[in-house]
C-alpha cells in the first residue's frame, strides 16, 4: 500500500471561505489598542512576504525563497495578542518548483515574545522542508510556527503523516463498516479545514477492493482533531443522533470512532455540498422545508449531558462580548451601550429547552442526494429554539449586509427559514422574541467576530449591523411583522 503525500486544499467550503487580506480595508485606525502598530505590519502581506523570507529562509547558500504571502485567518484578542495564519508560496531556486506552506504567527505585547519563543523552542517541533519548526520576529514581538508545528494541536504531525491512518485506523474502519470481504488498497490524506490552535479537519479518501472479484470503490472518511477534549462529547452526541435516526429521520454523518489520546473524532463522509447561501432556500420551497425539518428534528432529540444555555447565560455573553468590542472600538461604544441596555431590559422569559445545534448557518446544512443533513455538531447544547433561529437570521443578515442588500430584502429571505421552521415544528419564537434573539446574535456573534477576525471592511460592517439590530427591534415593537406571521 502507498500513502500519497499530504494535499492541502482550501480551508473552507464554497461560499464559507476566508476573505483575502489584500489592499486597504482593515480600518485599524478605528481601534484603540497598543498592539496596533505591530498588527498593521503583521497584516501587510507584501511586508510579511519580505520579513518571513528573511527570517525563515534567509540563510547563507539559501535554496528557497518566499514568492508571495497571503493572510488566511486572524484571531485577535484586543489588548492581549493576535494570531495570524499565513499561506506562503515558496519557490525552490534550483528547480523553480513552487509549493505552499502555512505559517502561524502570534503577535504579543511589547517585549513579551522572548519568553514565549523560549517556551516554543522547548516544545516538540521539527523542520518542515526548508522551513524551521519555530522562529522569532523580535521587532514585531511575533513567535512563528511552521505548520504542522503549533502550540495546541500537538497530534497533527502524526495524523498528517498518513501512516497511522493507513496501517492502524483504516483497516479497523473497513472491517467495522464493510466486513471482511473488503480490503484496503491505498489512502490519501487531505487537510480541508484548519482553525489554528483550535481544530483541524482531514479528508481521508480510501480505495477499497472486494476480495471475491477485485472490484474497487472509493470511501471517504473525515477526521477532526481538537485542541481540547471537545471531541469526546461530540462523539457521544453523534452516536446518540445516529441511534435515533430511524425515529427522527434526521440525517447526520455516521460516527466511526474517537481516539481520546489523539483528541480526534472520525466519521463517514456524506455526499453533497453545503447550502452556503440562504437565497437558495428562498428560491426552492422544497429545500426550505427539508432544511427546516432537519433543524426541527434535531431540536426534538433528547441527548443527555449537554450543557445548558439559558436566557441569563445569553445575556451574560452579550454583556461580556459587548465590553470587548466597545473597549477596542471606541466608535461603537455609544451604540453598543444603548442597544445592549435595550436587549437586557427586553429579555424574554424562560423558555423550554431543546437540543440546539449551537452554530446554525447555511454552511452547516449539507444538501445531499439523501436529503438535507446537519453537519459540524461540536456546539450542541440545550436551550431555547430561538437561539438557533436567531443565529441563522443574524448570519444571513451579515452576508447580505456585505452584499449591500437593503434590510427589508435581507429580512424577507432570512425570515423565510423562520416561517418554515414554525411550520415544521408546530411552534417557534414569536415576532418579538425572534427579534430579540436575532439582535442578540448580531452583537454576540456577528459584530464580535467582525472585531476578532479582522477581515477587510468588517469593522465598517459592524456599524451597519448595529443599526440593523436597532431597526429590527423597533419594527418588532410596532405593528409590522418581521416574518409575515402573527406573534
Amino acid at each position: 500500500m502507498m500513502n500519497r503525500p499530504l494535499q492541502v486544499s482550501a480551508t473552507d467550503s464554497p461560499g464559507c471561505g476566508p476573505v483575502p487580506y489584500r489592499g486597504p480595508g482593515l480600518d485599524l485606525e478605528r481601534l484603540d489598542d497598543a498592539l496596533l502598530a505591530q498588527m498593521a505590519r503583521a497584516l501587510d502581506e507584501a511586508h510579511m512576504a519580505q520579513r518571513l523570507d528573511q527570517v525563515l529562509l534567509g540563510t547563507p547558500g539559501r535554496t528557497h525563497r518566499v514568492r508571495t504571502c497571503r493572510v488566511e485567518r486572524v484571531k485577535y484578542k484586543p489588548g492581549r495578542n493576535c494570531l495570524i495564519c499565513y499561506r506562503l508560496e515558496i519557490e525552490d531556486l534550483r528547480s523553480a518548483h513552487r509549493g505552499h506552506r502555512l505559517v502561524l504567527g502570534r503577535v504579543y505585547g511589547r517585549g513579551a515574545s522572548g519568553s514565549r519563543f523560549a517556551k516554543a523552542r522547548c516544545q516538540p517541533h521539527s523542520p518542515v522542508g526548508p522551513l524551521p519548526g519555530v522562529a522569532h520576529l523580535e521587532d514585531l514581538d511575533m513567535v512563528l510556527w511552521c505548520f504542522p508545528n503549533e502550540r495546541k494541536l500537538r497530534h497533527l504531525p502524526r495524523l498528517l503523516d498518513g501512516a497511522l491512518i493507513e496501517t492502524e485506523l483504516a483497516p479497523r474502519w473497513v472491517r467495522a463498516r464493510w466486513g471482511t470481504g473488503w480490503g484496503l488498497v491505498s489512502s490519501t490524506t487531505e487537510l480541508v479545514h484548519y482553525v489554528p490552535e483550535h481544530t483541524a479537519s482531514l479528508r481521508v479518501t480510501l480505495t477499497l477492493e472486494r476480495v471475491r472479484d477485485g472490484r474497487r470503490m472509493p470511501w471517504v472518511v473525515f477526521g477532526k482533531t481538537y485542541y481540547d477534549d471537545q471531541g469526546q462529547s461530540t462523539w457521544r452526541a453523534m452516536r446518540r443522533l445516529w441511534a435515533l435516526r430511524g425515529r427522527t429521520g434526521l440525517l447526520t454523518a455516521r460516527p466511526l470512532g474517537h481516539q481520546p489520546l489523539l483528541r480526534t473524532l472520525w466519521q463517514e463522509g456524506l455526499p453533497g455540498e453545503p447550502l452556503a447561501d440562504s437565497r437558495r432556500l428562498a428560491a426552492d420551497p422544497s429545500l426550505l422545508r427539508q432544511s427546516a425539518q432537519a433543524v426541527s428534528s434535531l431540536h426534538r432529540c433528547r441527548i443527555d449531558g449537554l450543557e445548558a444555555l439559558d436566557i441569563p447565560g445569553l445575556m451574560a455573553r452579550l454583556e461580556a462580548r459587548s465590553r470587548v468590542v466597545g473597549g477596542a472600538y471606541p466608535g461603537l461604544r455609544g451604540p453598543l451601550r444603548e442597544l445592549v441596555g435595550q436587549l437586557l431590559r427586553q429579555a424574554p422569559r424562560a423558555h423550554s429547552a431543546v437540543t440546539l445545534h449551537g452554530d446554525l448557518h447555511p454552511c452547516n446544512l449539507l444538501v445531499s442526494p439523501l436529503g438535507v443533513a446537519l453537519i459540524d455538531l461540536d456546539s450542541l447544547h440545550r436551550g431555547p429554539a430561538g437561539v438557533d433561529i436567531g443565529s441563522w437570521v443574524a448570519c444571513c443578515l451579515y452576508h447580505d449586509c456585505l452584499r449591500a442588500r437593503p434590510l427589508d430584502q435581507a429580512l424577507h429571505d432570512a425570515m423565510a427559514f423562520a416561517g418554515a421552521y414554525r411550520a415544521a415544528a408546530g411552534e417557534g419564537p414569536g415576532r418579538r422574541e425572534l427579534a430579540w434573539f436575532t439582535a442578540t446574535a448580531l452583537v454576540s456573534e456577528r459584530v464580535f467576530r467582525c472585531l476578532t477576525r479582522l477581515k477587510p471592511g468588517r469593522l465598517a460592517v459592524a456599524q451597519q449591523l448595529l443599526r440593523w439590530a436597532h431597526e429590527i427591534l423597533r419594527e418588532a415593537q410596532g405593528e409590522g411583522e418581521l416574518d409575515g406571521t402573527a406573534a
